[in-house]
């Protein structure tokens, strides 16, 4: 949002409310309010989980809720920090809340994530394996994979099949 650094989801995952809670503590403490400042990049939990208490006997109904959890994608941006600051800096502070959540996640700069998709981008445009573009696969029915999906695939161009 801002561009400078934050702490980016290197796997899927749920956040508790306490991850969240650590995040917000760890930095309020460490970042000089004058200088920066920090955006959040994940609601707070909303999907709830159930969960029934142990030794119980299976059956009548859904169990109560225990907690919530708040969803996170691959490649998510979790929180931001922006303002006055250096790399140094940035990664001092947000390097070790991200090896504290629940997922593997990095610190990430707009430097690293510029270069990052200028690599992929080179190596789409570059690439000659037929497979790379899944929908040219399907299209095409290379090594028969039509079998593997159904029509819904092909015609919503749906390249996630699992």
């Amino acid at each position: 949002m801002f561009g400078q650094y934050g702490i980016q989801a290197l796997s899927g995952g749920e956040l508790l409310f306490g991850h969240l809670e650590m995040l917000r503590l760890t930095i309020n403490r460490k970042i000089d309010e004058k200088r920066m400042f920090a955006v959040w990049g994940v609601e707070a939990p909303w999907k709830s989980k159930s969960r029934r208490s142990q030794g119980k006997r299976m059956g009548g109904g859904k169990a109560e809720i225990h907690h919530y959890v708040t969803p996170v994608k691959v490649g998510r941006i979790i929180v931001e920090l922006g303002g006055y600051l250096d790399w140094r800096e940035a990664y001092r502070l947000l390097s070790r809340p991200a090896d504290n959540l629940p997922f593997p996640a990095r610190f990430v700069s707009q430097e690293l994530l510029d270069t990052e998709s200028r690599i992929e981008a080179y190596i789409n445009a570059h690439n000659v394996n037929p497979f790379a573009d899944p929908r040219r696969a399907l299209y095409h029915n290379y090594a028969g994979c039509r079998e593997f999906i159904s029509p819904y695939h092909l015609e919503w161009g749906d390249t996630k099949y699992h």
